[in-house]
């Protein structure tokens, strides 16, 4: 949440419900694998396809113990650095978005063509 948020109360609330509540974690996992570890292990979870071939979802759910970032090496290393900075620096209210963008877009392309 941005430090310059006007309802930071309403703010962690919601947080809070999308980490922490079932039901919220039921919507999500439409989309991925559900942050909340008792959900991602539940039979609710791993049982529900949507329709969907069934497939092993507590093979993805095991291997998330295992799982890296794919920026962790090379360019994409130094250039997620950079994302991570600004973004910090939006959340942190010490700039604004767009000025973010701009640095992360000029970070990037000199990383690129170092």
């Amino acid at each position: 949440m941005s430090s310059a948020s006007q309802n930071k109360e309403a703010a962690w609330e919601f947080i809070k419900f999308l980490a922490t509540d079932p039901t919220a974690q039921a919507i999500s996992s439409r989309i991925g694998v559900p942050m909340l570890v008792s959900y991602a292990n539940s039979d609710e979870y791993l049982s529900e396809y949507y329709g969907n071939p069934a497939y092993n979802k507590l093979a993805f759910v095991e291997m998330l113990d295992h799982a890296t970032s794919w920026q962790s090496s090379g360019l994409w290393a130094k250039i997620n650095d950079e994302i991570i900075n600004q973004y910090k620096m939006v959340v942190n209210g010490k700039q604004d978005v767009d000025t973010a963008i701009a640095n992360i877009q000029a970070a990037g392309e000199k990383i690129m063509a170092e």
